[in-house]
């Protein structure tokens, strides 16, 4: 069962706050068993908003905008295809992304004394760009007392965790944020190498920020910081988190510096390059969803999982529902097997034990 969570020295304020916002009725989604059977398709239909962001891209432009068919565009189609009623927002936060929805430089006003400068590029601080986020959902939905659900990619799905880690916290960020489920897909949640930033961008501060020596991320991944929020941040109402990854995510298995959470180390190491895991660097340090791809057909590089629209239950994929505790394999000789990547971002963000 979910509880109210609000950390930190901003409790009372909040509370005054929530008291003072009208908060209009959701509908409860019902959850599916805990990935039953092929069969059990029945998707919600709360008309709860889902907001997809990009990930990194060196240009300071995402390639075919925030909706094109490489990014959230073919998510937007297949949810829309397969039984999802609530509206989608594609959001982007570089200076030359089109196509998008909305753009998180209209929120920048809100952020002005908060890590401001470079905004709308790679060089932008992403504790700026998590603000504006905070806000752009803030102002659109929860303070109209309307839930949402969030998708990242990549370093998208960083953008979120931040915004989600301070909200609770820093006094620049809105009192509170109402988010029932974050999926993530290809974000490296453990930290890139410590030259990833040079690798990708010739060293800029977006990438540089995502590295694990980065105070950032280092923060974010402490046990001990804010009593281990960042691991696992959470909405006002709870949030239920779900990531996935690929043992042939190259920004995963060649550019993340090496896993510190092994989830039981149940994946093994047959994936390893130089000693890094590409699933485990893939997986937040709380998160109660884990899913792993770990073969043909659902192999995934790095900008795959935006593009499968199989409906297929012959992904083969290790899981665990529970942060690790327990893990179930499907596998080439397994009798159930799982979902591909969109149709799993669908189940994800429709129902609770998902």
């Amino acid at each position: 069962m979910r509880q109210q969570i609000f950390p930190g020295s901003r409790l009372v304020l909040k509370l005054l706050l929530v008291a003072m916002i009208a908060v209009g009725a959701t509908l409860a989604i019902q959850p599916a068993p805990a990935r039953a059977h092929p069969d059990a398709k029945a998707y919600s239909n709360n008309g709860v908003p889902v907001i997809y962001v990009h990930g990194f891209n060196s240009n300071d432009a995402i390639p075919y905008g925030c909706d094109g068919m490489p990014n959230f565009g073919t998510i937007k189609q297949f949810f829309g295809n397969h039984g999802w009623s609530g509206a989608t927002y594609g959001v982007g936060y570089y200076n030359g992304d089109g196509n998008c929805d909305s753009l998180l430089q209209n929120e920048a006003w809100r952020c002005t004394g908060w890590y401001a400068g470079s905004e709308g590029t790679t060089s932008e601080d992403v504790r700026h760009k998590s603000c504006e986020l905070a806000w752009y959902i803030w102002d659109h939905f929860t303070s109209a007392g309307v839930a949402v659900k969030l998708i990242g990619h990549s370093a998208g799905g960083i953008i979120i965790r931040q915004a989600m880690n301070d909200t609770p916290y820093e006094t620049a960020f809105p009192p509170y944020l109402t988010i029932e489920d974050v999926v993530t897909a290809g974000t490296p949640h453990q930290g890139m190498a410590a030259t990833a930033a040079q690798v990708y961008c010739g060293g800029c501060l977006e990438v540089e920020q995502i590295q694990a020596d980065n105070a950032m991320m280092q923060n974010m991944n402490s046990s001990s910081v804010r009593g281990g929020f960042g691991r696992n941040p959470q909405g006002n109402t709870g949030t239920d988190w779900t990531t996935m990854a690929s043992t042939n995510d190259s920004v995963l298995y060649l550019g993340c510096a090496g896993a510190t959470d092994w989830f039981g180390g149940h994946l093994g190491n047959a994936n390893q390059d130089s000693g890094v895991n590409g699933e485990y660097c893939g997986f937040m340090p709380g998160a109660t969803h884990l899913d792993a791809y770990t073969g043909p057909p659902t192999y995934y590089e790095h900008g795959d999982y935006l593009t499968d629209t199989s409906t297929g239950w012959d992904a083969k994929v290790s899981y665990s529902d529970n942060n690790g505790g327990n893990w179930t394999d499907a596998c080439s000789t397994c009798t159930y097997k799982m979902t591909h990547s969109i149709q799993t971002m669908l189940y994800a963000v429709s129902y609770t034990s998902w």
